[in-house]
């Protein structure tokens, strides 16, 4: 498949009559019409460093570019791997003698190399291999449909990519075949799949495992299809690929959106017998809604292999998809090292008193001017402590979940003025309105910067990876129990090698959740913080229906001006300051229970020094 770049639409229609006039017989070429001028010069730039002729080894013919380390020959029907200088004659033939096979530790240590080789990763984290120990057995049991329950940051999409190789190399007929990738929203789809992953270009992790096969990524995002998704959709699971593989990036909206229409909806039910694989990203949400799942059980019915992810899945989802193929609890990754060691929660209650208003409301679903001015004082001091306790003048990383965008505007004021400017950010659907960047900008440079806080309402919940986040502050009432550990889980990421000489979360071992409303408290019980890691273990087991938990994720999305602010008086109470880590293990040999240290990138006992594991922490 060859691939050109368009700016305009007049360029891309001259592209395609060039192209006619060049060639006898209809040939399948990609044109990318890109509209951002950065991200066109960035795309035209990579593609020119790979625009270095490939010949073939047999004929000296110029090569096409599936991948970046996988390449055809039209006229001799063969696949080349330059790093290998291997040759291949079929499809199928490249996936299964490049893909690990055999008892489980050698697939396993197949993927620990190709993971190297491939990502520049050290292999599979210590989560990662156990869970991909669980699913292979299941699937070679028969068991070809279920939910990757991994917290997150633990990897779940590279697992998943490692998974989908390890499945397609078992298949028997793969010419023609395609795999079917959901995600709930487009900012995870970007973290898949990407322009420049389409241009042949490995930008993700999930496109870098593939990157010596021939298999091709189409994410169907604004930037990519800005017209009618849905009849590329359908053109692309109609079209017969005979040289390579195509996983088709999709959200599960798309899909709703073709089921209005019965025609479409037909043609693509009659084509899904060319999906070898459904990978559910979050299927948690997929699954929120009995029209929802209506749709997405038609489509997952055709198909053979379905693999949903989630760090939450609910007991809908569970029931829908088929049983959990392997469920790793958070203490047990923070046990590992995968996660961070511990979390530091500080939980506080906030009381509201009313002042001269007779007609009832609800505390939450306005905006009190007091309570953002208490809460930016406790804020303060969190910060405060943490640069006591590191020795350090930097503002730590830290991001805040509003109540709404009129109170997240109100503290984005106040704490710029005590912070610096250059210290606080905000990011919501109408922070442009106050003269902000585009929220997605403004997170983006977010994540690349060594301090800050960033204050939002809906936009730190999934998708948001920023690994380097070190406080996590929930400023309004987390009521569902899925949202609460969704939320706590965009800051378990361990740091990465190049920020832990100054993070807090590898200088002090712990991450801190300020939780200003007691939503901890009513979630687990007073005094029983430890108690989040057995509500987490049992929301991952699927135990826990939905009940809406999306709502209570996001907060209340209505814009300024529906948003009433009212005077009252408001009393924030510090009540339990906590560190809780995971339970210590028994060390086999000194037979003392300790919390394991890691020296030298090996698990070691901090007692006696005998090594738990040589695996590596991530």
């Amino acid at each position: 498949m060859e691939i050109y770049l368009a700016r305009r639409p007049m360029d891309a229609w001259r592209i395609a009559d060039e192209h006619k006039r060049k060639h006898s017989k209809p040939v399948k070429i990609t044109i990318l019409q890109v509209r951002d001028e950065k991200l066109a010069e960035e795309l035209e730039s990579a593609l020119k460093a790979r625009a270095i002729e490939k010949r073939c080894p047999n004929c000296n013919n110029q090569l096409w570019l599936i991948s970046e380390d996988c390449f055809f020959c039209p006229r001799c029907r063969l696949y080349y791997i330059p790093s290998q200088d291997a040759i291949y004659y079929r499809l199928g033939d490249v996936i299964k003698q490049r893909t690990p096979a055999g008892p489980v530790d050698e697939v396993i240590e197949g993927f620990d190399d190709l993971l190297r080789k491939n990502c520049g990763f050290r292999g599979l984290n210590p989560v990662q291999e156990r869970a991909l120990r669980e699913i292979i057995r299941k699937i070679e049991d028969g068991h070809t449909r279920g939910i990757i329950a991994l917290p997150t940051g633990t990897g779940k999409t590279v697992l998943a990519a490692c998974l989908l190789r390890w499945i397609l190399a078992r298949s028997e007929e793969l010419r023609g075949a395609c795999i079917l990738f959901l995600a709930p929203r487009l900012v995870i789809l970007k973290q898949v799949a990407t322009i420049m992953d389409m241009a042949g270009i490995c930008a993700t992790g999930f496109h870098k495992v593939f990157r010596d096969l021939p298999i091709t990524l189409c994410p169907l995002t604004e930037d990519v299809y800005p017209y009618e998704k849905g009849e590329e959709l359908l053109s692309l699971l109609k079209f017969n690929r005979p040289h390579s593989l195509c996983v088709i990036a999709i959200t599960p909206q798309l899909l709703w959106a073709i089921h209005k229409d019965s025609k479409k909806w037909r043609r693509l039910l009659r084509n899904m017998s060319r999906v070898k694989v459904i990978i559910m990203d979050d299927v948690h949400h997929t699954y929120n809604g009995e029209a929802s799942q209506d749709v997405v059980r038609e489509v997952i019915d055709n198909v053979e292999y379905v693999i949903g992810l989630s760090a939450t899945p609910t007991n809908e989802a569970v029931a829908n998809v088929g049983g959990l193929l392997t469920c790793r609890p958070i203490e047990e990754a923070m046990r590992l090292g995968v996660l961070v060691k511990g979390i530091k929660f500080c939980v506080y209650d906030t009381e509201v008193e009313k002042r001269g208003i007779r007609k009832p409301f609800d505390e939450w679903k306005v905006c009190i001017r007091r309570r953002a001015r208490q809460y930016a004082e406790k804020i303060i001091k969190t910060i405060d402590e943490i640069r006591k306790s590191t020795d350090r003048d930097r503002v730590p990383k830290t991001a805040v979940a509003c109540p709404n965008i009129k109170e997240a505007n109100i503290l984005y004021e106040i704490l710029r003025e005590k912070l610096g400017e250059e210290n606080v950010h905000i990011a919501h659907y109408k922070s442009q309105e106050i003269g902000e960047r585009d929220p997605a900008e403004i997170i983006s440079r977010f994540r690349k910067r060594k301090g800050g806080v960033l204050i939002s309402v809906s936009m730190i919940d999934i998708g948001f990876d920023d690994r380097d986040l070190e406080v996590l502050v929930l400023a309004r009432p987390i009521r569902n129990p899925i949202s609460y550990v969704q939320l706590v889980g965009r800051v378990l990421r361990t740091p990465s090698e190049e920020t832990r000489a100054w993070n807090v979360k590898s200088r002090l071992g712990y991450c801190v959740v300020v939780d200003l409303t007691s939503s901890l408290y009513r979630l687990v019980g007073e005094n029983n913080l430890q108690g989040f890691f057995e509500l987490s273990e049992s929301i991952m087991k699927g135990l826990e229906k939905a009940k809406k938990f999306e709502d209570d994720l996001r907060g209340d999305k209505r814009k300024d001006r529906e948003i009433p602010e009212v005077d009252a008086n408001v009393r924030v109470t510090h009540i339990k300051t906590q560190l809780v880590r995971p339970k210590p293990i028994l060390c086999p040999n000194c037979r003392r229970y300790v919390y394991p240290e890691y020296r030298d990138v090996e698990k070691v006992c901090p007692e006696c020094g005998f090594v738990f594991s040589p695996r590596p922490r991530y």
